[in-house]
């Protein structure tokens, strides 16, 4: 059976988690894709309590972070940075019971010319330790590639061998139509 979802990133920059679960709730979706930066200004004035409540006594659930960005060939620094977003991230997810965390590999002009050997090692090494943290939480991983050239996995073949070659039962492909049509 399909199931209508809503990624928030569509409208981020004239919405908000509020309106997002209104406007979703109202014209009868399954599930909402939230977005982390939205869900931390939703924090600002809402509690995780408020969030779950609203799924438990609506239609409407939450299927995914989205998400995790640039995960690929990171300082020590941008570590730790994307290593705080994605523990807040998996703590919330464990508490109003989302699924799934979205994480997409790198963009930059550098990162473009790393070979695929280059990013298939890096990208099982991150994207293993990122599901070693997220286990705890029940929260399992979606790997997608960014059609673009620009990002270091772009393809979905690509992706499928980075997890392939991860090879766990809580590291997926998210498959977006645009970036199939970008790459392609």
């Amino acid at each position: 059976m399909h199931k209508l979802g809503f990624n928030e990133a569509t409208c981020m920059e004239n919405s908000s988690v509020e309106n997002d679960l209104r406007l979703c709730e109202k014209y009868g979706y399954d599930h909402i894709e939230l977005r982390l930066d939205m869900l931390k200004k939703y924090l600002k004035t809402h509690t995780v309590k408020d969030l779950q409540n609203f799924f438990d006594s609506h239609h409407i659930k939450p299927f995914a972070f989205n998400s995790i960005e640039n995960i690929n060939f990171r300082t020590s620094h941008e570590w730790d940075q994307l290593m705080e977003l994605f523990d807040f991230g998996c703590s919330i997810a464990q508490e109003i019971e989302n699924p799934y965390m979205i994480v997409v590999p790198s963009m930059t002009d550098d990162i473009c010319t790393k070979n695929e050997q280059e990013v298939l090692e890096d990208s099982v090494k991150v994207l293993t330790e990122l599901a070693e943290t997220a286990a705890p939480y029940g929260v399992k991983l979606s790997f997608e590639p960014i059609g673009d050239k620009r990002w270091c996995c772009n393809s979905i073949r690509q992706a499928m061998e980075i997890i392939e070659a991860v090879n766990r039962d809580d590291v997926g492909l998210t498959v977006d139509c645009i970036n199939m049509y970008m790459h392609d």
